[in-house]
């Protein structure tokens, strides 16, 4: 990578980043190219340079946020590992994600703004839904497999979702509280294992 490129990749980063910080704290229509400017320590004609509008890196945050729900979540199935060993690291990966300080910042920025916008609040769960389907299909792989017996396969996932996020999610987004340390997150995976394949599960524990 060139000197240049490594520069120019940096100042956009900086740029996100301060987007985020600025949107966060002040709300995206009380935000300007200008606080961002200044935020990132950039001048105003080089984050023009990057995002020709301040709905664009908005975009650009949505992409991101995207882009880092996807990655580091092996949803593959395994007809020859335990179905529990399968399950515990799928959502351990989710926790993971879900900790994270960026994706959190990314995701408080996309909600505050989704009270404000119905429009972009569809957009949003639209988007959710498809990226989340990942773990539909594993569901539908073991279930097809026999190894668990899920009839509606969008609600047991949905409880699966619901089950981790409650915990190491949205009281982090809303009420600002810590992230479950490494020993309760361990517990919190345990637990929502045991009690997903209590109802699902079709093999002895």
């Amino acid at each position: 990578m060139s000197q240049s490129k490594k520069l120019t990749e940096q100042k956009h980063d900086a740029i996100v980043n301060a987007a985020v910080q600025i949107f966060q704290a002040q709300g995206f229509s009380h935000s300007s190219m200008d606080k961002i400017a200044a935020a990132a320590g950039v001048s105003k004609r080089t984050v023009y340079n990057h995002f020709a509008s301040k709905e664009l890196l908005f975009d650009e945050i949505l992409r991101q946020l995207w882009a880092r729900s996807d990655q580091d979540i092996d949803y593959r199935y395994f007809p020859d590992r335990p179905i529990k060993a399968q399950l515990s690291a799928i959502l351990a990966a989710k926790a993971k994600l879900l900790a994270d300080q960026n994706y959190q910042n990314l995701a408080r920025v996309v909600l505050a703004e989704m009270i404000h916008s119905p429009q972009l609040a569809e957009t949003v769960v639209k988007t959710i839904a498809n990226k989340e389907t990942h773990l539909n299909t594993w569901l539908e792989q073991a279930t097809r497999d026999g190894r668990l017996a899920c009839s509606d396969l969008t609600f047991a996932a949905e409880q699966l979702h619901s089950l981790i996020k409650g915990f190491c999610f949205w009281p982090q987004i809303t009420i600002g509280l810590a992230s479950p340390s490494e020993a309760e997150t361990a517990h919190i995976i345990e637990q929502t294992t045991a009690m997903f394949l209590l109802r699902y599960g079709t093999e002895k524990l």
